[in-house]
């Protein structure tokens, strides 16, 4: 299937500042690396967001995501370990919406795609998370927004995208 999200237009949480968002659509599956990855943190909004804009309306069936957490090879890398260590511990889930017009917060329940939660062992246990909808849902712009812990005396942490599949139905 066609990953309907390379190469279209992205967005990221206003005030961001590393993991330039297009790293995330650049049709390099294989790359996890950290530095050629996406990122969005929670260092200014709450529930930071990546966004694409698949140009035109489809049906979204769901969402594949390739993230660095499951790289057994990033711990071993040159970022230390308590910063791989706190990324993990302090993220706690991931919600992927569609919505046909461009927006920054307050997604309805409507539009909700799927979601992946620490609790699911999914957050972790792999570097492909997949996001089935429940139904397809017709869309332009498609949403992942990632969420921290609350029981966590440091609150702080990074999402890691490095590559993001849209798919029709």
């Amino acid at each position: 299937q066609q990953n309907n999200a390379v190469g279209e237009l992205k967005f990221r949480s206003a005030r961001e500042t590393n993991g330039d968002p297009s790293l995330a659509v650049d049709g390099l599956e294989e790359s996890l690396d950290w530095s050629k990855c996406a990122t969005i943190d929670n260092y200014f909004v709450r529930k930071p967001l990546w966004m694409v804009d698949l140009g035109r309306e489809t049906d979204v069936a769901g969402v594949m995501l390739r993230t660095w957490h499951g790289n057994n090879k990033a711990i071993n890398s040159s970022i230390s370990s308590s910063v791989y260590r706190d990324y993990l511990a302090n993220l706690d889930r991931y919600n992927v919406y569609v919505h046909l017009r461009p927006r920054r917060y307050r997604f309805k329940d409507t539009n909700l795609c799927s979601f992946i939660t620490r609790t699911d062992q999914a957050l972790t246990s792999s570097s492909r998370l997949h996001f089935q909808c429940q139904r397809p849902l017709r869309g332009r712009f498609v949403y992942i927004e990632a969420d921290g812990s609350t029981d966590r005396w440091n609150k702080l942490f990074t999402a890691v995208l490095c590559e993001v599949f849209v798919y029709e139905q």
